[in-house]
């Protein structure tokens, strides 16, 4: 992963900086890791180009003076160098026509441990504290990955599998046309 580091670094002069978090032997460097344990998850995308688009009075709020770090993965399966790139296009909404303010949810499970050479299945229980009102879903496993699944936990809708992913590396980002609302606690499996 590179990027330029986060918030409140302009004033650093560190915008716009590589930060590799690999040495040149492939072991991490933790330092330039350290930044991202206080980093709020923006959004992601696992395909080489895609649109978002929210609902109609709906807008993603990002604090004044914020900087955004592409924390972007690369893998090159060649003897020749790549050159990684990404671009991302922001468009500011009205003020006057945001009804919703849009957040984003990342329920990561980050304490797997797999045995070696077995199929295994992990599941994690996300429950929410307050009403919650989702209106996408994707998902992220590495290349040994062979099945996400989502369901809804809790309510009238306990059990419903709203979410299947078998490509592990261009996942789908899934706009649900019917938002899921998740009382306080209810919530998401994976």
């Amino acid at each position: 992963g590179v990027g330029a580091l986060g918030r409140g670094t302009r004033r650093r002069g560190l915008v716009d900086v590589v930060r590799d978090i690999r040495r040149p032997d492939g072991s991490l460097d933790f330092l330039k890791m350290a930044p991202m344990a206080y980093h709020v998850f923006f959004g992601g995308s696992m395909q080489t180009e895609f649109a978002y688009d929210f609902p109609p009075g709906v807008a993603l709020l990002i604090p004044a003076n914020s900087a955004l770090d592409m924390n972007l993965h690369y893998a090159n399966r060649t003897d020749a160098p790549v050159t990684g790139e990404a671009l991302v296009n922001l468009y500011t909404a009205d003020p006057a026509s945001v009804k919703n303010v849009a957040r984003p949810i990342n329920m990561p499970n980050t304490g797997i441990t797999l045995p070696a050479n077995q199929r295994t299945t992990l599941e994690r229980t996300f429950l929410v504290n307050e009403r919650k009102t989702v209106i996408a879903l994707t998902s992220h496993m590495h290349r040994l990955g062979e099945k996400f699944v989502i369901k809804i936990v809790g309510g009238a809708r306990d059990g419903e599998i709203v979410y299947t992913n078998t490509d592990w590396e261009h996942p789908q980002l899934l706009f649900l046309t019917t938002p899921i609302v998740l009382e306080a606690g209810q919530g998401l499996k994976s």
